[in-house]
């Protein structure tokens, strides 16, 4: 069994940042055969895919993994990653054991942020973009953003959390594309449109509107790196008004311009 220390990936690392309070940005490069075999990783971590991908087997798992797919490893959970397609590039958050212990985290809230939180790709490229242009305040900025990364898990997981908040999370995940009004979603949900809007930003961090502009860039940057796309027919397909407002708000809550990230 192949292990992975603290930091270490099978891809050459390109680049590196280190925030110093237990999160390191790390960028790997995948340009020729790397080890097949079973191996695991001591530091809980997450990974954007950029470009390329490869096959993925886990114990419970096993698929084809894209550019813009995110995944989630549990410290020391074995996987193998098969026919990676070169050239290949990741985005690595890496996490270490005190870092949960001094945050009062455990493993299993990331895990469940990265399900229900429909921006976490774009929170990454936030973290990423702070790593490529660091200052003073890169450190801080860095985990304040994964706060808002895992901050959607603490309003979900209230033991005495409303039920219509969660159907309205999985009902808006599923028709991001459709219009939906406050009064329609009242009509669904049999809840008073009053109570929707005053208790919205409460469980979901947000406006209603956000929450929506933060599905559909979620959604796009799962398909910006696939060939053969153009960012106007991607501004229409993931329900902007065009390309001018789809670069607006990709760049408000990713820090990149769509080409940026097409060439990432």
């Amino acid at each position: 069994m192949y292990i992975l220390n603290q930091g270490e990936f099978l891809g050459h690392i390109s680049r590196r940042f280190d925030t110093h309070q237990g999160l390191t940005l790390i960028e790997t490069v995948y340009h020729t055969y790397v080890y097949q075999g079973s191996h695991f990783h001591q530091n809980t971590h997450l990974t954007l895919f950029l470009q390329g991908g490869t096959f993925e087997k886990r114990k419970h798992l096993s698929d084809d993994v894209r550019p813009g797919n995110l995944r989630f490893y549990y410290s020391g959970e074995i996987h193998q990653n098969l026919n990676t397609r070169f050239p290949s590039k990741n985005i690595n958050l890496d996490i270490s054991a005190d870092f949960f212990s001094k945050q009062q985290l455990d493993e299993a809230d990331i895990d469940r942020a990265l399900v229900k939180n429909p921006h976490a790709r774009a929170i990454l490229l936030k973290m990423y973009k702070e790593a490529l242009l660091p200052d003073r305040f890169s450190n801080d900025s860095i985990l304040m953003l994964f706060h808002q990364l895992i901050d959607p898990t603490t309003s979900f997981q209230r033991k005495k959390k409303p039920a219509w908040v969660i159907q309205l999370n999985e009902l808006l995940q599923d028709c991001w594309s459709e219009p939906t009004s406050l009064a329609e979603l009242s009509r669904i949900l049999k809840v008073n449109p009053i109570t929707i809007s005053k208790h919205f930003p409460r469980y979901f961090g947000c406006t209603l509107s956000e929450y929506i502009r933060r599905v559909k860039v979620s959604r796009a940057l799962q398909r910006i790196r696939q060939p053969a796309v153009s960012l106007t027919a991607l501004a229409y397909e993931c329900g902007f008004a065009d390309q001018s407002h789809f670069t607006r708000i990709l760049k408000e809550q990713t820090g990149f311009l769509p080409k940026q990230l097409q060439k990432l």
